[in-house]
């Protein structure tokens, strides 16, 4: 290394300047951009200068000093990282670097880009639908909830568990119980009939019971007409005379009146009927109604009527009748959609007495209108060739073949 003084080196910086001496090539001239091959080391001129009585090396910076830049884009090693210097305040007028053995920083650093993580927006989407979802499924259930709150329920009381009558998980039994008030006050059943709902074979099945049939009343240990039952321990008594008799397990009643069953058939604008001659002619008769023969659209008091025809024939084709207005219901239930519906059962939910209490009557509700859309089928009990007519006590009844009733009844709901 060279030995001067300050002057002569203050010479030679400006006979530089003066003749401009072209630089060295860089390396990234001679080789290009190629990351593979270590960096040549470069010819860098290092002098000493005298400054308060002792020699301070100083390494001569170019053009092409070393930069931050160039190690980043990986054309130096790994191992040669380059030598930074840090500036001396007394010597900034010589454009130099004066090594500090107390400072060695580290090359300038670039800071990193922190990636930004990326935005979930499709499960902020999902989650805002299932919430969206959830307040409207709680919105429809409470104001289902508080229609069915309408009704009038009544605990069933404890019954003994008949375990020779016949149940399925994927059958849903329900009794309609439809009762007529007598001049007294007092109320007698009308109308009996089973409701199965067969999820499994995705069937609505109607059972009626003829009232007339003469059946064991259990608690009693006597016999009577089966709707005498009602009369003696009213719908809780009336399901476990038809379990007893006839094997088949009840799980819930449904209690209506005639208000209500009117009440119900306004409310859905009135239903469609397929009559006779012979109806029409007996409902003229007997009212200021004017059907005919064919299909007629009938209000809540005609339709009535119609049900209750009896005289005209036999008890067999009043509860067929029945059977046909049910059938008719439903069908207008399923034209008129959930809203119509919803409005109409607002209105009639309060003539009912149930022993289904609200909550499991509004889970019922909401599978509604995919009951409706099963296909339905009809029976009645006894069978045409099941039973005998007798008079026994001074009474005209039916004496019931309970074996094949029983059989057939138990095929017709459990069966496919």
């Amino acid at each position: 290394m060279k030995d001067m003084n300050f002057s002569d080196y203050k010479k030679m910086k400006e006979q530089e300047r003066t003749n401009a001496n072209p630089l060295p090539p860089t390396y990234l001239e001679l080789h290009g951009n190629d990351e593979n091959k270590h960096h040549a080391p470069r010819n860098i001129q290092v002098h000493t200068v005298k400054s308060q009585g002792r020699n301070i090396p100083v390494r001569q910076v170019e053009q092409e000093r070393y930069c931050q830049s160039d190690y980043n884009n990986g054309y130096y090693p790994q191992n040669s990282r380059p030598q930074y210097y840090q500036s001396s305040p007394q010597n900034q007028q010589y454009n130099g670097y004066i090594q500090n053995e107390n400072i060695l920083p580290e090359p300038p650093r670039k800071t990193p880009i922190k990636k930004r993580k990326k935005k979930h927006h499709f499960s902020r989407f999902l989650l805002s639908v299932l919430l969206i979802a959830a307040i409207i499924s709680g919105t429809v259930f409470g104001y289902a909830y508080s229609l069915c709150s309408k009704t009038n329920y009544v605990k069933t009381d404890w019954r003994h568990p008949n375990f020779s009558a016949m149940s399925d998980s994927s059958v849903y039994n329900v009794l309609l119980v439809g009762t007529d008030k007598e001049s007294d006050g007092a109320s007698r059943s009308d109308t009996m009939m089973l409701l199965s709902i067969d999820t499994k074979n995705q069937k609505l099945k109607m059972t009626s019971f003829l009232r007339d049939m003469w059946v064991e009343i259990p608690g009693e240990e006597s016999h009577a007409k089966l709707n005498a039952a009602f009369a003696h321990g009213g719908a809780s008594l009336m399901m476990e005379t038809i379990e007893e008799n006839f094997k088949v397990r009840i799980d819930n009643y449904i209690l209506v009146d005639f208000d209500m069953f009117k009440a119900l058939i306004d409310g859905l604008g009135g239903v469609d009927v397929d009559i006779t001659k012979k109806e029409a002619s007996f409902i003229n008769r007997t009212s200021h109604a004017k059907v005919t023969e064919g299909i007629n659209h009938l209000d809540g008091d005609y339709a009535l009527i119609y049900c209750r025809i009896r005289k005209l024939d036999s008890d067999f084709n009043r509860t067929q009748r029945q059977r046909k207005v049910m059938t008719a219901i439903l069908r207008q239930v399923q034209e008129n959609g959930i809203f119509k519906s919803a409005s109409t059962a607002s209105d009639v939910l309060p003539y009912i007495t149930t022993d289904i209490n609200a909550f499991k009557l509004t889970i019922k509700a909401f599978s509604a209108l995919k009951y409706l859309s099963y296909e339905s089928e009809q029976l009645q009990i006894p069978l045409d060739n099941a039973y005998q007519d007798k008079r026994i006590n001074g009474q005209a009844v039916l004496s019931v073949d309970f074996d094949k009733n029983i059989e057939a009844l138990q095929n017709f709901i459990y069966g496919e």
